[in-house]
């Protein structure tokens, strides 16, 4: 019955959206702020709160999977682009407790085209929170993701 209704409850996650609503559990994200230094750097600091991981009976099993955001910023800079883009891993079972908990993500700019000017910026950052349940008898396994992300959105670069 036990392993019913962990396999029922696998079901529903995966049924559900991949972003948080009030109502279910998963992931939310936020942008606090957005620095531009010396025209190559941007560190955007964000604001998350993503779901601890089921904890099943044996024979199952479970981990986080490499729980991370990826930055990608992209500005206009005459007739060309400046880019820049990251990644940010971060420890899934010490932070992915429902809680609200602040990471900083820094980017450089790709060195094959312009530096970052004040001004406009087109930015998205998403997250992932993924964990594998697995039965260590039968080795079936199911993945779990939670996500969010901010979508492309405008920005200022600059004071």
């Amino acid at each position: 019955m036990r392993r019913f209704l962990v396999l029922a409850a696998m079901v529903a996650l995966f049924a559900s959206p991949l972003t948080a609503r009030a109502a279910e559990p998963g992931m939310t994200l936020s942008v606090d702020s957005v620095q531009l230094i010396a025209k190559v750097v941007v560190k955007v600091d964000v604001t998350f709160t993503c779901q601890p991981r089921t904890i099943p009976e044996p024979p199952w099993r479970t981990w986080f999977e490499m729980p991370m955001f990826y930055l990608q910023i992209q500005q206009a800079v005459g007739k060309q682009q400046a880019a820049a883009a990251a990644e940010a891993d971060f420890d899934g079972d010490a932070l992915c407790d429902g809680l609200p908990h602040s990471l900083t993500i820094t980017a450089v700019a790709d060195g094959s085209g312009p530096p970052f000017r004040k001004g406009p910026a087109a930015m998205k950052v998403s997250g992932y929170a993924t964990y594998m349940l697995e039965n260590t008898e039968t080795w079936e396994q199911h993945w779990v993701t939670q996500s969010a992300t901010t979508g492309w959105t405008q920005v200022k670069l600059g004071n």
